[in-house]
Parts: structure tokens; C-alpha cells; sequence
């Protein structure tokens, strides 16, 4: 694995570890409103569901 490949990977390990550490600093907000976990997390899932056919649109990879 060239030094650029490692680089790369390890931006995206560290982007990966904050963006699952900030979890709670939105979460928090929603379930102080009334709103239940299932629907945080189906919201979640749904998002993370779209950006990743997103990504995969864009680059012209299909689901198989």
C-alpha cells in the first residue's frame, strides 16, 4: 500500500470515529423534543441510506 492510500485511509478511519462520536450532540436535541429511538434511528439509517446511493450513482457502481 503506497503512502497516499495510507493517508487516505487513515482520514477516512478518523472522519468515521468523529462523525460516530457526534451521535449524541444530535440525538440529544430530538429525544429532548419527544421524538422516540426508533425514529432517530430509522432517520439516521435513511440518510446514511441515501448519501451512500449518492456516492454509488456518481461513480457508476451498481448495488450487485
Amino acid at each position: 500500500m503506497n503512502s497516499l492510500n495510507r493517508l487516505k485511509s487513515f482520514l477516512y478511519a478518523l472522519l468515521t470515529s468523529i462523525t460516530f462520536g457526534l451521535i449524541p450532540l444530535f440525538t440529544l436535541p430530538l429525544m429532548a423534543k419527544g421524538i422516540g429511538y426508533d425514529s432517530i434511528l430509522f432517520y439516521r439509517f435513511t440518510m446514511a441510506t441515501l448519501v451512500l446511493v449518492i456516492i454509488m450513482f456518481s461513480k457508476r457502481n451498481l448495488f450487485r
